[in-house]
């Protein structure tokens, strides 16, 4: 796994694939055809302007109720739950560590 080198950070509107690509031109890294690319969701909805500001999110009592049992930001759930097409499981297992609702985007 490589780490691209380069990548300034993105504000609304940026063009990310030819940050990408222009990382790759700079730090001499050749791509396989089977390669694959991460990028974090973060600077996608950056680059897309999907901002929105958490004080104008309301959480309903869902929202509210899985954000106080996993000590999470109510908003931010709500948020994750209205851009996503369903919940996958109330619980959220990576290495042991239970992170709370998994969804699908």
């Amino acid at each position: 796994m490589l780490r691209l080198e380069g990548i300034p950070e993105v504000q609304p509107g940026d063009d990310l694939a030819s940050f990408i690509s222009e990382s790759i031109r700079q730090n001499g890294i050749r791509v396989a055809h089977s390669d694959l690319f991460v990028v974090t969701h973060k600077i996608i909805s950056k680059a897309e302007r999907r901002l929105v500001q958490l004080e104008s999110v309301t959480p309903p009592e869902k929202a509210a109720g899985w954000a106080q049992e996993w000590l999470r930001n109510p908003r931010v759930i709500e948020l994750a739950l209205l851009f996503s097409k369903d919940q996958i499981a109330s619980r959220n297992t990576c290495h042991g560590l239970e992170y709370g609702p998994c969804v699908r985007h």
